[in-house]
């Protein structure tokens, strides 16, 4: 409309100069308007504003990048079984049904602060007495519904007593080992070694690879093979990438061609690094922090005291913003799906009200208050901490909306909170504010400094925060790497469904140029591992 009105604009200013030169019934005007009219329209229908309006084709349409719309339930499931027949025949899992459960530990060893726990899962050989059952998506089963076998009681001379000197021991002499059975068409994705071979739905064996069962209860989205990057694929991911490839790049793939299973189905899909037969996964870890790194936030980094939390009774109180899909403020991430945007959209109409939205590059507390005169609440920005002097002369920080006055700094993250107490506390009315215990992206890093640091974004890369890295660990990961269950369409790649695996053979290669290892292992001619490259 803006563009049309534009048009309509400039060629009423030309009828009214060519109206000057000749008479408006002359043939002569009517050619030189119907000229200027299309050299007119050409030039502004091909400015670069305005040129998606006028000729939406001629813009490449980018497909290759990721975005995230998981079925619900209700609508339709998607499974992923990997290596679904280990101990079994190769083609124990076409057409059945398979149940995966999972050794869910019962100490996974995590960190007491930690603010989001999740399940740590046993090893391959993990006995039972020391674990509980879950599915995938951490709901607790029942030991009655099991379809594993009964662990093995063994005799064993190095066992003192329960758990000890290790964790299967039962009593003197005496132990638990797992048996040998393992039920068909389940999930072994806890420890594949990628120098193994697998077996296609046909018989046919294939090395370096990995075998595959996917089930959907609707129809599978296929294309012909004469549309490229069209249908339903599996990709290989590392979850966080690396030093050597980002998230998004596929490291391996399969197109799947059944459109209507029932149960289960098998596919391969190749554990060989980017079609590269010479390289394939590793058990890979990372021991440096690098842009993109996860990181868990010790207990050693700071505790703030800000602003008591808004009341809705009082309507008086603290918020953080912007408002996000499941958090706000510091973890207020942008959206990912049109829930999000149907969530935040209702959550921004409810008081206290945020004058930021989620383009905003940074966060802030933001404190209620009460107008007595005309009765009406309203939100302004937190008073800032200043220093003041109590009476033994001793420094110490406030303010006016904080109701502890004898705080020790100013806090690192926003200068409305203050650093604790002397004893490491906020005063019971104030709220005692960290990021100890959560888990965040890096988006940059600073080793130039005596105190080397580490900006860390917990919101996707919108806002980031300054950490010493002496506060902050490599966070390890639950997976390893992922496979995605990827619909390609002519607009985007839509990931329905994220499964992670774990490599525990072999060892990756070591990068001797840069100091680290490779996130693959490279194989000589004769397929034995390299252990040192210096490509």
């Amino acid at each position: 409309e803006i563009s049309s009105v534009i048009i309509i604009f400039i060629i009423s200013n030309l009828v009214n100069f060519y109206r000057s030169q000749y008479a408006i019934d002359s043939p002569q005007y009517s050619q030189i308007i119907s000229q200027q009219e299309t050299i007119l329209i050409q030039e502004v229908t091909s400015n670069e504003d305005v040129r998606f309006y006028f000729h939406p084709y001629s813009y490449y349409l980018d497909n290759s990048s990721y975005i995230y719309n998981y079925p619900r339930p209700e609508y339709y499931r998607i499974r992923i079984l990997i290596d679904p027949c280990r101990y079994n025949t190769y083609n124990c899992c076409m057409n059945v049904f398979g149940s995966p459960e999972y050794p869910s530990l019962l100490n996974p060893g995590l960190q007491s602060a930690r603010v989001v726990k999740y399940d740590v899962l046993g090893n391959d050989s993990e006995v039972s007495k020391n674990y509980k059952l879950v599915t995938e998506d951490g709901t607790a089963l029942t030991y009655s519904i099991t379809r594993s076998a009964d662990d093995y009681e063994i005799w064993d001379e190095t066992c003192i007593g329960l758990n000890n000197p290790y964790s299967n021991c039962t009593a003197r002499n005496y132990a638990t080992q797992r048996s040998v059975q393992r039920p068909p068409c389940t999930d072994n994705n806890s420890s594949l070694n990628a120098l193994s071979s697998c077996y296609y739905p046909n018989g046919t064996m294939r090395s370096y690879c990995v075998q595959v069962a996917y089930m959907q209860n609707n129809f599978i989205a296929l294309c012909s093979d004469s549309v490229e990057n069209c249908g339903t694929f599996l990709e290989i991911h590392m979850p966080n990438g690396s030093p050597y490839q980002s998230v998004d790049e596929k490291i391996s793939e399969v197109k799947l061609q059944t459109r209507n299973v029932s149960g289960a189905y098998t596919t391969v899909i190749p554990l060989t690094w980017m079609k590269n037969s010479s390289r394939v996964l590793c058990a890979y870890t990372e021991s440096y922090l690098r842009i993109g790194s996860t990181v868990y936030i010790q207990s050693s980094a700071p505790t703030c005291c800000c602003p008591k939390v808004y009341s809705s009774t009082t309507r008086t109180g603290s918020l953080q913003c912007p408002k996000g899909p499941t958090g706000n403020g510091a973890y207020a991430y942008k959206f990912k799906s049109i829930t999000d945007m149907i969530t935040v959209d209702e959550v921004m109409l409810e008081f206290p009200f945020c004058p930021t939205d989620l383009s905003a590059k940074n966060d802030s507390f933001l404190c209620t208050n009460y107008d007595t005169i005309n009765q009406r609440s309203f939100v302004t920005n937190c008073s800032s901490v200043v220093q003041s002097s109590n009476a033994t002369s001793i420094t110490t920080y406030s303010s006016s909306n904080l109701t502890g006055d004898s705080y020790l700094g100013i806090c690192p993250y926003y200068d409305c909170c203050s650093t604790t107490q002397f004893d490491g506390t906020c005063h019971s009315n104030d709220l005692t504010f960290t990021f100890v215990g959560q888990v965040g992206i890096v988006t940059s890093l600073d080793d130039t400094s005596d105190i080397p640091t580490v900006m860390v974004s917990f919101n996707n890369g919108r806002t980031s925060y300054k950490f010493a890295q002496s506060d902050v660990t490599l966070e390890t990961y639950k997976s390893m790497y992922e496979i995605w269950w990827v619909l390609r369409t002519k607009s985007n790649y839509i990931i329905q469904k994220r499964k992670g695996f774990n490599i525990t053979s072999p060892t990756c290669t070591f990068d001797a140029t840069n100091n680290r290892y490779f996130p693959f292992a490279e194989l000589t001619e004769t397929g034995t591992t390299v252990d040192t490259s210096l490509v």
